[in-house]
């Protein structure tokens, strides 16, 4: 029963250490011509970001500023009438951005291979879905939540495009919205109580076991 209770509590503390906060960044309003994607690359912006949220707490604010994106070549680019179909290659260095309105960075990370696109045409619509390495999230918008100054190395940009045309070569469109999300180790106060639950919940596990 003892080998039980010690289980119980690494994977109490386990559970806890691996928990994670996200952090989102909401975008809108691309203008015409804020899509480009052809087998040399996609890019996505410049659209307007208005929100910052925290999926723990639910807590939201007002955060204006602007949101980029863009790829390396596309490993596959597959047009079949009426959709396009392509997957991309990883981006530069700052190949996802978010900035404040007046140009301080938000977010930075680099697109990682293996991103997907999918669109009709003509005027249609579409969505753009990938991962990314996270290089920087602002420490004032992590505080905003309690959070930082750690945050973890993987970060995700979902988009959606609308009045998408193919000329035999590029997509063109406009981005309508979509999100930019990164993951940060929860609050360490939460993390202890986690951790605390965990060893409590262990240690009425042995009490039953033995009684």
């Amino acid at each position: 029963m003892k080998k039980l209770w010690l289980l119980l509590i690494l994977c109490a503390a386990l559970a806890a250490c691996a928990f994670a906060d996200e952090i989102t960044f909401s975008f809108i309003n691309g203008a015409p011509g804020s899509l480009t994607a052809s087998a040399a690359g996609l890019t996505a912006g410049v659209a307007m970001n208005i929100v910052v949220s925290d999926a723990t707490t639910g807590a939201e604010f007002p955060l204006l500023g602007t949101f980029t994106a863009s790829t390396g070549p596309s490993s596959s680019f597959t047009v079949t009438p009426p959709l396009v179909q392509a997957e991309y290659t990883a981006g530069g260095l700052k190949s996802v951005l978010i900035v404040d309105q007046f140009n301080n960075l938000l977010v930075a990370g680099r697109m990682d291979d293996h991103g997907a696109f999918l669109t009709g045409f003509p005027d249609g619509r579409g969505a753009f879905l990938g991962a990314f390495d996270v290089s920087f999230v602002s420490p004032a918008v992590l505080g905003l939540f309690g959070l930082g100054p750690q945050v973890l190395p993987t970060g995700s940009v979902s988009a959606t495009f609308a009045n998408d045309n193919f000329d035999g070569t590029t997509v063109t469109g406009e981005l309508g919205g979509g999100t930019v999300t990164v993951e940060t180790p929860v609050a360490e106060g939460s993390t202890w109580m986690l951790m605390l639950t965990g060893v409590t919940l262990a240690g009425v596990a042995r009490t039953r076991c033995f009684s």
